[in-house]
Order: structure tokens, then sequence, then C-alpha cells
């Protein structure tokens, strides 16, 4: 079978990059892999977004515009989701909007995946940048193969660049990203797989590259975005409770995330968004052996970081 042969879809969600669409498009436009399909999901821009890739798309037929429909919810995610439900790939991958792959990137992937027909998904290294490649040090993402890469992952120890991974689209019994978080949806997605026994492989080479830069949403200091991520860990853990496979390792390691996602929230003096991950601390309290640490952050941290800003250490689990 030659690697040409299988279509892969690529999915890209937008809203107001009007200067950075074009780089990231024309670098999968110059992909030595050619069996492809881009479909770019605009999120409601108010630039020039659209245009640029009606632009493009009238250069390379294998680039479509496809705009969010109003009934579905505004986000990346559900722009990722929808844009999964019409995508005709065999193969499937996401790229955000500012982020860059080098021209070796898919056919590798696709290699990998026809060579191996046990395996669902492929994951290569992602490099970082600015303004262009090669002017930051340093890679995004840790990969490694690993006795343990849930438990691994849960701990930060190893995380997978959406952009440096190709999946097998029948994997997915349907549209895997959370549409109820704005943060830490890569990571959720990559856990919820791992956790239904996903099949992989390692490519342990730099081949895709994250964009660092202030308008990145994962820069800002959003009280949604942490509180996002504390919801994502709470899920987690209670999912791994459910199929009972919840180790003390990463029960310890969710149980800190969400706590520094919490002091993280009380640092925006943000009520409203801190009294839901609250509640759901005193949930997991009732079945967990840190009573005492938990009314300590409750009673004693969250009140000195609101009105002193202080109070660090009464953050820490052990």
């Amino acid at each position: 079978m030659k690697v040409n042969d299988q279509l892969l879809s690529i999915i890209i969600p937008v809203y107001n990059r009007e200067y950075l669409i074009a780089e990231t498009l024309n670098a999968i436009i110059n992909q030595e892999y050619k069996n492809w399909e881009c479909l770019v999901i605009d999120d409601g821009s108010t630039d020039n977004t659209v245009k640029v890739v009606q632009f493009l798309s009238k250069k390379d037929s294998r680039i479509s515009i496809h705009i969010r429909p109003p009934n579905l919810k505004q986000g990346g995610n559900a722009a990722r989701n929808y844009g999964f439900d019409l995508a005709l790939g065999e193969y499937i991958t996401w790229v955000d909007s500012d982020d860059l792959v080098d021209i070796r990137h898919y056919i590798r992937h696709i290699r990998v995946l026809q060579k191996n027909p046990e395996i669902y998904a492929t994951i290569s290294k992602a490099g970082i940048f600015h303004k262009q490649i090669g002017d930051l040090e340093g890679v995004w993402s840790q990969i490694y193969k690993s006795q343990n890469v849930l438990e691994d992952m849960i701990c930060n120890l190893v995380s997978w660049p959406i952009l440096g991974v190709c999946w097998r689209k029948t994997w997915f019994s349907c549209a895997p990203f959370s549409e109820e978080i704005i943060s830490g949806q890569e990571w959720l997605m990559h856990v919820n797989q791992l956790i239904n026994g996903l099949k992989f492989e390692i490519i342990n080479d730099v081949t895709s590259y994250v964009r660092r830069h202030s308008d990145r949403k994962g820069m800002n200091e959003n009280p949604l975005k942490y509180l996002s991520r504390f919801n994502a860990r709470f899920y987690v853990y209670n999912e791994l409770k459910k199929n009972k496979v919840l180790s003390k390792i990463n029960k310890l390691a969710l149980i800190k995330s969400m706590i520094q996602n919490i002091k993280k929230i009380t640092d925006t003096k943000s009520i409203r968004f801190l009294i839901p991950a609250c509640f759901r601390i005193m949930i997991l309290n009732i079945s967990l052996n840190y009573r005492f640490q938990f009314l300590r952050i409750l009673i004693v941290g969250i009140p000195l970081k609101l009105f002193f800003t202080k109070g660090e250490r009464f953050f820490y689990i052990n």
C-alpha cells in the first residue's frame, strides 16, 4: 500500500488569526504527504481570518473553511468536535491556528500507522518558537516510552502536543473533546484515551512546533482556565475511581493539581469560580484521608490568600 493512498483529515479551529493562519496553512500545503483535507473551523472571527482562508482555499482545494453553526457551543473544543464530525479521512489530527509542522511531519506519522495496524495513534515531539522556527530552544512536550504512561501523564512527567498526535479515526466512537472546559482539554482528551486502552507508537523526533506568544489563550490569567483544569482533574479522578484503577500515586497527583488550581483561582480573587471548585473538593473529602488538610485550606489558606495575599504553605498536600 502506498503511503499516499489514505486520506488524512487535518482540523484547525480558528478565531481572529488573520496574521498567523496563512503561515500555518502554508506549512500544511508544503507537506510531502499529499492526500489530506484541511478543515478550518471558524469560531466567530471578527477580523479577516475567514477571507484569508478563503483566498488560500482557492489556491488549494484541499483547504476548506467552515463556520461553526450558531447552535453549537462557542469555543475551540466545539470547533474541534464539529471538524471531527465533518472529517472524511481514515486518519485525523488537530492543529492550533498559530502552530507549524515540518515538511515531513505527516508522512512520518502515516507510514508508522500503515506499518502497524494494531496501533491507533502516533506521537512525535513538538518544539517551541516565537516568530520563526529556531528562535527558541527546548521542546514543548515530554515524550518517552514508559511502563505506565497514564500514571506519568497524570503526574505531568509525560505530555503530548495536540498537533503531535495522528489518530486512526475509527478509534473514536464520537467527537473526543470536552466542550465544558477551556483549558486542559488536550490533557483530558489524551488521558481519556489512555484510560480506554489506547495503543500507540512514539516517533522520537521534533516534527512540529508550538508558537509562544502573549496572544495564546493558555498564557492569560483567567480564573475560568484554572477552574477548567481543576474540573479536568476532578473528572479523571472519578473516572479512575469508578473503574477501580485509582492508584495511590494517581490519587495524590490529581489532588495536588486540583489544590494548586484552587490556589490560582484564589489568586484571581474570583469567588464565582472558587465556590464550585471548593464544593467539589468537599465532595472528595467524604472518601479521602485528607480531611484535616482540606479543612486547613478552606478555613485558613483561602481567607489568607483572598484578604492578605499570604498563606502559600497551606495549599500543599503531602
